[in-house]
């Protein structure tokens, strides 16, 4: 008998493999579609009303805080003449500026651009609610989940940075008395006319106007005072709930950034069924498999050899531990065969001298 050489075992092998019986391929499929529908539908919703309810408390607190700012801008060269208790008579040798020296001007400005941000940020993320709303799976990636959560996040600070600053400076507001207006001018107009100005403390534009309606020597005043006050009182009570809201939001985004997939649903991953591969191994974790097929004969071809080794691809130089374990195997047992073979052999040369 002749030696098996691995050439005969090659064309062997593809002899064998034409008539094998081929089982299916192993299954690729994405995460079941009922389950990501619910889950896309449920945080849809969520997301869909707390960025409509950010959107529309926004609004308002940026009209609010643009009533404030233009008040404070247009009244700071204006002033009021004192009236005369007792006869209601305007003194008009006591004008009075209509605003104090010292007013807090940077929580205004940071609700402005707090709320401002609040509403591009929520009109944008709407808009890409509306956009995917049909496929549900461009605002379900990964990276959009990441970008939203912290874009949503940092807004949310700075909410909470213009919310307390608005309620430090009114708790910290100085109160009007008019017994501390001066008794001499101690401010000049562009024209050169002298007037009073309040210069004691530091006001907040709420607590300035609302103080301001109570006294009689105002005159005609309160009634501008009042509707500011109003104004002043709103804009800082909306503040609470758009801090509560944008909170909600950035809450939702981590929510969804943290329980959402690992991986993006399309074209990020794909999930192999641990049933249809060939080696018959499940993953009862949960863990992803990855299953690449050799053939024998492939590993078998003469190019492929280095020194008695069998490696598995030339181009990424990694060699194949079964395959080089599987060789030594199969030159033992060839090994085996031939040494068997010509004992055989010796035995009946021996038996035929005998006889």
């Amino acid at each position: 008998m002749g030696k098996i050489t691995p050439r005969t075992q090659a064309l062997a092998g593809k002899v064998a493999s034409a008539f094998k019986r081929r089982s299916n391929p192993p299954s690729t499929v994405d995460p079941p579609p009922y389950i990501l529908s619910r889950r896309c539908r449920f945080e849809r919703l969520l997301s869909l009303v707390t960025l409509t309810l950010l959107l529309l408390l926004s609004i308002p607190a940026l009209t609010l805080k643009a009533y404030s700012y233009s008040f404070i801008e247009s009244n700071m060269e204006m002033g009021f003449y004192l009236v005369d208790e007792k006869t209601g008579e305007a003194l008009q040798d006591a004008l009075v500026a209509a605003l104090p020296l010292n007013v807090y001007r940077v929580p205004e400005k940071l609700v402005l651009v707090v709320a401002m941000i609040s509403i591009l940020l929520s009109l944008l993320h709407l808009g890409f609610l509306a956009w995917d709303w049909k496929t549900c799976v461009r605002t379900q990636t990964r990276a959009f989940r990441r970008n939203a959560t912290v874009l949503h996040t940092v807004n949310a600070i700075l909410v909470m940075i213009a919310l307390i600053a608005l309620f430090l400076s009114h708790n910290s507001s100085s109160e009007f008395q008019p017994e501390l207006i001066p008794n001499k001018p101690n401010a000049v107009s562009p024209s050169g006319y002298r007037y009073f100005r309040y210069d004691s403390g530091i006001f907040d534009l709420e607590t300035w106007t609302c103080q301001l309606t109570v006294p009689k020597a105002v005159g005609d005043a309160r009634k501008d005072y009042q509707t500011q006050c109003n104004i002043e009182a709103a804009g800082r009570t909306i503040m609470v709930p758009l801090f509560l809201v944008a909170l909600a939001v950035a809450g939702i985004s981590v929510w969804a950034l943290v329980t959402g997939q690992k991986q993006g649903f399309q074209n990020e991953s794909l999930f192999t069924k641990g049933d249809d591969l060939e080696t018959g191994r499940e993953s009862g974790d949960g863990k992803q498999i990855h299953v690449e097929e050799v053939e024998l004969a492939d590993l078998q071809r003469p190019e492929r050899q280095r020194g008695g080794r069998l490696s598995k691809i030339e181009e990424d130089g990694e060699e194949t531990e079964e395959a080089s374990k599987q060789l030594p195997k199969t030159l033992e047992v060839d090994e085996t065969v031939t040494t068997s073979e010509h004992r055989q052999d010796d035995e009946a040369r021996k038996v035929g001298t005998a006889s």
